[in-house]
């Protein structure tokens, strides 16, 4: 009797002890959930959550911008990427003079061809002549004291901006900010060490045809694959930062008020001394 009571409480202890070890092994499977649930659940929220690409650019850029970025102007789209692709590659082979010199010979080449060929058709036709140019010959250039207003009132407040944020920054106003501006000047030094200005506009010109265009066919999955990239990033740095600081406050704890004070002012807290 006395062994059947114990074989049945160790298999009651066996059976509770799997039963509280499935139980955990669930907790952390969802702790930590698989690639393949996170697009899956990023999918289903960016259903909501979605921004329609062709809306954000409209509120930020001409409607003429926009058709050539999204190529529903084709022609015009390409048109416009292969000019660029040709002074592109003429200022990466010749001087900025050569290029500027060039491309104003071309363009005089072709009002001369185009003005020869409109007086040829209005003669073999019998037609008073005009010429095919005239409605940008009428297109008001003129700088009126009320353009110049206008144009003064959008770009100060930018300007103004800037200069107040590199006040800020070189003067030593926010060391804080200070220091990040000096990390991302560092940081700069290696990417012009890898690409110079010339380059990075070529980069950003073929981006600019390609990438909205790209983004626009798969937002569904390239958001997924964001978020769970950003879920991870989050994940890690939590990490970091919950076995990080402990110490750092274990070691600050053992800095004079003065220092800790000095570190405070640093990094734009309040001056109150820790205790």
């Amino acid at each position: 009797m006395a062994d059947t009571d114990s074989a049945s409480s160790s298999e009651g202890t066996g059976s509770s002890y799997v039963d509280v070890r499935e139980d955990i092994d669930n907790v952390h499977r969802s702790e930590k959930p698989s690639s393949e649930e996170l697009v899956a659940g990023g999918d289903a929220k960016s259903m909501d959550k979605r921004i329609d690409l062709r809306d954000a650019l409209e509120a930020r850029l001409p409607q003429e911008v926009v058709d050539v970025i999204l190529w529903n102007k084709w022609k015009m789209s390409a048109a416009i990427l292969t000019s660029g692709s040709v002074v592109l590659f003429m200022l990466n082979t010749l001087s900025f003079i050569s290029v500027f010199a060039y491309l104003c010979l071309i363009l005089l080449a072709a009002a001369y061809t185009l003005r020869m060929y409109t007086s040829v058709q209005h003669t073999i036709a019998a037609t008073p002549q005009t010429h095919p140019l005239q409605e940008w010959l009428n297109m008001d250039v003129s700088l009126t004291p009320k353009k110049v207003d206008e144009i003064a009132e959008a770009v100060s407040p930018v300007l103004e901006g800037v200069v107040h944020q590199l006040r800020s920054v070189i003067l030593l106003e926010r060391p804080l900010n200070t220091l990040k501006f000096a990390a991302v000047m560092y940081g700069l030094t290696f990417v012009g060490a890898l690409f110079n200005l010339l380059t990075l506009i070529t980069i950003a010109f073929y981006a600019l045809f390609t990438v909205p265009v790209i983004y626009e066919k798969k937002q569904a999955q390239i958001d997924a694959f964001v978020r769970m990239a950003c879920q991870h990033i989050c994940l890690a740095a939590s990490r970091s930062y919950n076995a990080i600081e402990p110490k750092a406050q274990a070691l600050l704890s053992k800095l004079p008020p003065p220092v800790r004070n000095f570190l405070d002012r640093f990094s734009g807290k309040s001056g109150d001394k820790l205790e």
